[in-house]
């Protein structure tokens, strides 16, 4: 059984991780991730296609703030929105990429699973881990940290809350 000859290569490829048994959300972060894709670049080929997009993806397109975050995120990093939210694990990327979970954590409503998804798919525990080292670096002043708090003003955010007993 073959798929039709409009449907993207990458369609029968999620195909084929459903009929392994993943869940849609899975499979869709997968391939966002393999294919070095945003949240909404998946969501809109799915829309074309006529596929059913899970709510926590639909929501993220819903979002307006996102898109601000990570903008304001690559511009003062000299990386793009892609770079953010791709594969890459140099130390600045993956940093920089750091910075924009924390603030996408404080300037919108996502949860961590949200916030995994417009960040390339990752887990949400990739993205604790990613909000516990940027607040350590608050706590110290570290190059993250100061990072940060530039971000969130930037997005019009205040200025992170001082850790109680850090």
């Amino acid at each position: 059984m073959s798929a039709p000859a409009s449907a993207p290569a990458w369609s029968l490829e999620m195909d084929g991780l459903l009929l392994r048994g993943w869940s849609t959300h899975t499979a869709l972060a997968t391939l966002a991730r393999e294919l070095d894709v945003s949240a909404e670049a998946v969501i809109a080929r799915c829309q074309e296609f006529g596929l059913s997009v899970p709510l926590p993806w639909r929501s993220l397109a819903a979002e307006p703030k996102i898109g601000a975050v990570l903008n304001t995120v690559a511009q003062a990093t000299g990386l793009t929105v892609e770079a953010l939210t791709g594969g890459a694990r140099v130390k600045s990327t993956a940093q920089a990429r750091m910075v924009a979970a924390y603030c996408l954590s404080r300037c919108t409503g996502l949860s961590l699973k949200g916030i995994g998804l417009v960040l390339g798919g990752r887990d949400h525990t990739t993205i604790k881990h990613a909000l516990n080292r940027v607040e350590g670096s608050l706590a110290n002043h570290g190059p993250m940290g100061d990072l940060a708090e530039r971000m969130l003003r930037a997005c019009g955010e205040a200025k992170p809350s001082a850790e109680a007993g850090s």
